[in-house]
């Protein structure tokens, strides 16, 4: 129960927080390839060259006259300053040569006036072309985008870029504005557009800031970022810029995660349901059968499957009744055959008996009768025997015994059976006061039978010995009289079953005896098989585990 809970556990929770992991990082990539530092990358570069474009043809007093006009509308604007004072590493002075934004964490409040102690702020430089100069700026401009609100700070550098852009329409008439407009989008690296007033499609709030003359954040089809300016002394013109294009998906970043997290969370579950559902289709489809009388019927499983156990004991409870089954048949048909011989000779007794007038055959027929008796109480004591060990195993009860002391007295029993056949026996490599654990009362009732069959088929010898072999004990029954054949051996310990091809009871016995022998020791968790003597005979092996 503990191993299928953590299974499933860890299954659904450990999915649950991997999809959480992966959907919030890809989230945050997403936004964050939508945003800076691509996006400030390019605006910063588009600043930078419309203000180098703006002081392209200026003397030294004019370039400082102009950059004091500059920070006016651009309070982050620094100034312009020597490469050699700002000390840029070679990799930063090549960018710089290439005409490439370079950005620098600066901490230093000598450098930085804006920076609390401990803050840091990024600075911006770009080279003046054909110069030992930069510029520099820490302007605060940011674009974020988060899930469908798209917020943008830092104004200043945006009127700052919307001056610039003035400048270049003061210095021509209204009939070159178009080719301003292209020379400024060229500059600025984003589209831009000169539009009227009446065809903005914007609020009438909106509209009076921009007729004031305020920069204007209007998100017009949703996607776009653009802010509107309308062009100092004149009223109808708005120069408008698309800073940034939202991607599509980004409006529907919280359905994607959603969709991430049940995808993430449902794969693993079907991976672990999977096999499961299947087990437990197979165990169905078994009991149904099995239900139906199909007592061969097992359940197909690998030991890694989470229902091996459950599977296992079901092939063990299948495998138990099909015995117990099979066996109650079997035994159903020996025993109606087995009471048919005695009873008909009562029968033929009793008739004899109420028709004879001689003492002496209503003595004999009335021995025969309590013959016939005695036999159909051995062979009912046999059946329950029998019945008790295919069930239950008899119900043993292991005892700790002196194996050496058992093997003597249970072979000084059988001697007087012997007559005139030799028996002996041998124990080889266990020490005197050795203990096992075993039911000793059953087990000598193998020993019993074993010995006993060896004395019945014998010509002259029959062997016994105890020993070890492994991490079972060995004890081996052997005559010198005929064996038993290969094809005989097989069904030799089913009940019933008996070689000689009479069934008179002296020839004999009824043919249960090896089969409850098999199940004592099975009990014992051992086996007993039949092979060739070499003394000639049948050798019977016992093992049984220590």
């Amino acid at each position: 129960m503990i191993k299928f809970f953590l299974t499933l556990y860890f299954t659904f929770f450990g999915g649950l927080i991997f999809t959480f992991i992966i959907v919030f990082s890809l989230v945050d990539v997403i936004i964050q390839s939508s945003q800076p530092p691509a996006l400030i990358d390019r605006i910063f570069t588009g600043t930078f060259r419309s203000l180098n474009h703006s002081i392209e043809n200026l003397n030294p007093v004019q370039v400082k006259q102009k950059i004091t006009e500059y920070k006016q509308h651009f309070p982050s604007l620094f100034d312009l300053l020597e490469i050699s004072s700002i000390g840029f590493s070679e990799d930063q002075l090549k960018r710089l040569d290439q005409n490439k934004l370079v950005s620098i964490e600066e901490t230093d409040k000598n450098k930085v006036k804006q920076a609390d102690e401990g803050d840091s702020v990024t600075l911006y430089y770009y080279k003046r072309p054909h110069s030992s100069q930069v510029w520099q700026s820490n302007s605060d401009f940011d674009l974020n985008i988060n899930n469908m609100n798209v917020t943008v700070t830092g104004g200043q550098m945006i009127k700052g870029m919307f001056f610039i852009a003035e400048q270049i329409f003061d210095r021509n008439n209204t009939s070159q504005w178009s080719q301003n407009v292209n020379e400024i989008q060229a500059l600025q690296n984003f589209p831009v557009q000169l539009l009227t007033l009446e065809k903005l499609n914007i609020s009438e709030e909106d509209f009076v800031n921009i007729s004031k003359g305020d920069v204007v954040n209007i998100n017009q089809g949703a996607r776009l970022v653009i802010f509107a300016h309308r062009i100092k002394n004149t009223a109808p013109y708005v120069l408008q810029f698309e800073i940034a294009e939202v991607p599509w998906f980004i409006y529907y970043i919280v359905y994607i995660a959603l969709l991430l997290i049940v995808l993430v969370v449902a794969v693993p579950t079907f991976i672990w349901a999977w096999p499961l559902w299947r087990n437990l289709s197979q165990l169905k489809l078994a009991a149904e059968q099995f239900g139906l009388g199909e007592y061969q019927v097992r359940v197909p499983y690998s030991k890694y499957s989470r229902l091996a156990e459950l599977s296992h004991a079901f092939n063990a409870m299948a495998e138990r009744t099909q015995h117990s089954i099979d066996s109650h048949k079997e035994l159903t048909s020996a025993v109606s055959h087995e009471l048919r011989t005695p009873v008909a000779r009562m029968r033929f007794s009793l008739e004899m008996l109420s028709t004879s007038d001689n003492k002496q055959d209503i003595q004999r027929y009335t021995e025969d009768i309590n013959g016939d008796i005695e036999e159909l109480d051995l062979l009912l004591s046999e059946l329950l025997t029998y019945a008790r060990f295919d069930q239950n195993s008899g119900n043993m009860t292991f005892q700790s015994q002196n194996i050496k002391q058992w093997m003597r007295s249970s072979m000084k029993r059988l001697q007087p059976l012997a007559n005139t056949i030799q028996l002996d026996y041998k124990i080889h490599h266990i020490k005197n006061d050795e203990s096992a654990l075993f039911e000793p009362r059953l087990m000598s009732r193998v020993l019993d039978n074993l010995v006993q069959n060896a004395l019945r088929y014998a010509k002259t010898k029959v062997q016994v010995s105890l020993s070890k072999e492994g991490q079972y004990y060995l004890l081996c029954v052997e005559d010198d009289g005929q064996g038993i054949a290969k094809k005989e051996r097989k069904k030799l310990f089913d009940a019933f079953s008996r070689i000689d091809s009479s069934r008179d009871r002296r020839s004999g016995g009824f043919g249960l005896g090896l089969a409850i022998a098999k199940r004592v020791v099975e009990g014992h968790k051992g086996e007993i098989k039949v092979d060739d003597s070499p003394l000639g005979g049948a050798r019977f092996k016992v093992k049984w585990l220590m």
